[in-house]
């Protein structure tokens, strides 16, 4: 795999985005990973 300092343009690019999607998208998956199932909530979090 090629290194940040010898990938070509179009490359570095691909990876640019590439790493940028992979943010994006942790920020959901950590929304998602922190938020009680609907089943959980009623059992522990209803008055």
């Amino acid at each position: 795999m090629p290194t940040a300092s010898s990938c070509s343009p179009v490359a570095c690019s691909d990876n640019d985005q590439i790493d940028s999607y992979i943010e994006l998208k942790m920020t959901e998956v950590v929304k998602f990973e922190q938020t009680p199932h609907p089943v959980e909530y009623e059992m522990y979090y209803s008055a």
